[in-house]
């Protein structure tokens, strides 16, 4: 395809899936903020519906090592939601941290939490029972997202190939940042309340410690992942081959 189509594919895709999470957001928003907690009692057990889809079902490693990624993903986007809920309200209520709100956002956030990792256990457990999937297989995933660590670090050293390792940890989990970053920019832009030059000093600090944190967090990752790496080959462990990481690769959405 031409570059200028796949940009407009690129942005329209982006524009839609920003649109799909921001909805995500507001409701649960209203939901936390509802003084009825029929909406958030509907949340909360919609949540257990997915046992209904996932126990009792034939599941192989690779389908297992899919869903435990798609989980890793869906906490982590609860945990950005429920982040930018909290700054949302802090702001409306001019960041006044000792107002009686706090407490039943605490309690709602903690509950919805709660839930998810509560649904998730239980998924697992019935999966991994009832298709007697050894519970080892967990340290087999985290040596196969390892040796994507550690081989995306060995591809940074190659100029050309910078985008195949931007995009292999997120490709492996099914992890699509562009369109959630979006939205919390968005979200930060209505919550702050910086404006002018003021405003765009500390923007460009918060951009800069950003960064500074990513590095931190790839550099810790790959540290800890070389160390396991070594600690396998010392026990005599197999590391996972090409060919058993591409079974497990996912498409990007």
């Amino acid at each position: 395809m031409h570059p200028v189509s796949l940009f407009v594919v690129a942005f329209v895709y982006t524009l839609i899936h920003s649109l799909v999470l921001f909805a995500q957001i507001v409701t649960l928003n209203v939901a936390i903020n509802s003084h009825n907690n029929a909406l958030l009692t509907l949340l909360v057990s919609n949540q257990f519906m997915e046992l209904k889809s996932s126990v009792f079902r034939k599941f192989e490693k690779d389908n297992l090592f899919q869903i435990s990624c798609s989980d890793m993903v869906e906490r982590f986007q609860l945990m950005v939601f429920l982040a930018m809920i909290s700054m949302q309200n802090f702001s409306d209520l001019g960041w006044d941290l000792g107002h009686a709100w706090v407490t039943r956002m605490a309690v709602s956030a903690v509950t919805v939490w709660l839930s998810e990792t509560l649904v998730d256990w239980i998924k697992h457990a019935f999966i991994t029972k009832f298709n007697h999937i050894p519970t080892d297989v967990y340290q087999a995933f985290h040596g196969y997202l390892e040796s994507d660590i550690i081989n995306s670090s060995k591809l940074r050293q190659r100029p050309e190939s910078f985008m195949v390792d931007a995009y292999t940890i997120p490709r492996r989990i099914g992890f699509v940042p562009l369109p959630l970053s979006c939205v919390v920019l968005k979200m930060l832009h209505q919550a702050t309340p910086w404006y002018g030059g003021f405003g765009a000093a500390v923007s460009l600090v918060l951009y800069l410690a950003a960064c500074a944190l990513k590095m931190l967090l790839r550099a810790h990752l790959v540290r800890q992942a070389v160390k396991h790496h070594n600690i396998s080959h010392l026990q005599g462990k197999k590391t996972p081959s090409k060919s058993t990481l591409d079974r497990f690769a996912r498409p990007m959405p």
